[in-house]
């Protein structure tokens, strides 16, 4: 009985090591970041796009004032958002967003 609860144990841990290692793997290979804001109607459009192109980001949530959106800016050269970075393109506005994530939507389908 002993035996068996320990192998069960083992397997447990690997299995716990396996998931983070997917999901820490994941995060760092994240290619599209969206500087956005949950107050911002263009942000939820952008993001309602996105997920319904099951394109994967990185969500960053700016701050209110813009004076306080350094990340963005140092990113971005902007502090308005929504604003989309894929290595060194960005996309500032939420028209433009969309269309750029139905391109790579239509890459990741064929």
């Amino acid at each position: 009985m002993a035996f068996k609860l320990k192998e069960k144990t083992i397997v447990l841990e690997q299995v716990r090591r396996l998931v983070h290692k997917v999901f820490s793997y994941r995060e760092e290979y994240f290619v599209l970041i969206l500087y956005c804001a949950p107050w911002c109607p263009k942000c939820l459009w952008v993001e309602d796009n996105l997920r319904s192109l099951r394109i994967e980001y990185r969500f960053i949530k700016v701050a209110r004032e813009a004076k306080n959106r350094h990340d963005l800016f140092r990113d971005t050269g902007q502090r308005t958002i929504p604003a989309l970075v894929d290595g060194d393109k960005v996309f500032l506005d939420e028209w433009e967003i969309v269309q750029y994530a139905k391109q790579i939507a239509g890459r990741k389908h064929s």
